[in-house]
């Protein structure tokens, strides 16, 4: 079921309170980290309209602009409901950034749900005018953006798809509510890169047997100011004692549970479920056409981190073939790949390049070279595991 902005109904369920207005209208572009570590806060430069690719860049002229229905308007919003006022809201700039304000319009300016006069355009802010909703978007917000096309899709389907995880990110970070990541193979990689792009240089810590941080209470110590990592099937015994230290305002991590499937009862994954706190990745299988795409920019960023490497067509070929079962398998493939053509093929320099070890790269090699047992597994030793 979807609204006349296009968004899901379910969405607009969420209401924010007025504490969340004022924490995301006092955050401005100079902050190093925003509240709660959100890592996101460089200056916006452009807004989008939620669930497509139409953008407006924000004036090189820095003077007052005016959004509105009228033809004379800087951003003129198309809307067949009569809900946009001619001149609705005003976009101008100070020594502060940019920041809107509502021109007393008939329905108001809406910052992530909740109606108010004025808000600073900061990075994810989602700003409502009538029905139509507006992302204020930065390079460093495009770049996780990107991030989660390549986990969820590019096509024209997935757009929505993509917000909704966005906003979910977004809320789940600055405010420290448990997000649930559902797909298949090894989800924690894709964890790690989340709160890369969100939360920065905080810790993440994954919650698992047989490690230091078996124990929850002494993993959520650990966490503390960034991402605590917990798959839903090895929960800790302590798990209940995790979840009440979270709850509040004085929660001092973010926790994401990983999970195959969509939990059903009445277990902390469901209630994460049921506030749209929630990010599906689609199977791979359901992807056939942008296999392709995925594994070059799976390349790209691998060439990146290394500093340099190649690849060829052959190497797309074989991971394309045998190790595209999950995420996590492709960017396992294609990180040895580089490391090993950036290393001249010398195993022990792009063993310790890779942080595994010389063993476990050899033997992944001859088990690539053999036929019927070059399938990766997703539970191989690499250093995106740890």
């Amino acid at each position: 079921m979807q609204n006349q902005t296009g968004r899901s109904a379910i969405s607009e369920t969420i209401v924010c309170s007025a504490a969340m207005v004022e924490l995301e209208t006092s955050r401005t572009k100079t902050d190093s980290a925003g509240p709660n570590g959100w890592s996101i806060c460089d200056e916006v430069t452009r807004l989008r309209e939620w669930g497509t690719d139409i953008v407006y860049p924000l004036p090189s002229r820095r003077e007052t602009s005016i959004i509105g229905s009228a033809g004379d308007c800087w951003l003129r919003l198309w809307d067949p409901t009569g809900r946009i006022s001619r001149r609705h809201a005003a976009l101008s700039y100070s020594a502060e950034g940019w920041s809107l304000s509502d021109l007393q319009s008939k329905n108001g300016v809406h910052l992530d749900g909740a109606r108010v006069a004025s808000l600073s355009l900061v990075s994810g802010a989602e700003i409502r005018i009538g029905p139509v909703t507006l992302i204020a978007e930065s390079p460093r917000l495009l770049a996780l953006r990107q991030l989660l096309e390549r986990i969820i899709g590019w096509g024209e389907e997935r757009r929505e798809e993509v917000d909704q995880a966005l906003f979910s990110i977004r809320i789940a970070a600055t405010h420290r509510e448990p997000l649930l990541l559902c797909g298949a193979g090894n989800l924690v990689p894709i964890a790690r890169s989340l709160h890369h792009h969100a939360l920065g240089n905080q810790p993440f810590i994954v919650c698992k047997p047989r490690t230091p941080y078996a124990r929850g209470m002494d993993a959520l110590a650990a966490a503390a100011g960034g991402t605590l990592c917990v798959w839903r099937t090895q929960q800790p015994d302590d798990f209940d004692d995790v979840v009440s230290a979270l709850r509040g305002p004085a929660a001092r991590a973010l926790l994401m549970v990983c999970a195959h499937a969509l939990p059903r009862g009445n277990d902390i994954a469901s209630q994460i479920v049921t506030v749209v706190r929630s990010i599906l990745i689609p199977p791979l299988a359901d992807r056939a056409r942008e296999l392709n795409r995925i594994i070059d920019a799976y390349f790209a960023d691998a060439i990146s981190a290394f500093g340099g490497g190649w690849v060829t067509a052959a190497d797309r070929e074989w991971v394309a073939n045998n190790a595209s079962g999950s995420l996590h398998q492709i960017g396992m493939a294609t990180r040895r790949i580089v490391a090993l053509h950036a290393c001249e093929e010398s195993v022990t320099h792009a063993s310790k390049l890779l942080s595994m070890s010389h063993g476990s790269l050899s033997d992944w090699l001859a088990r690539r070279s053999l036929p019927g047992r070059s399938q990766m597994a997703d539970d191989e030793d690499d250093v995106d595991d740890r």
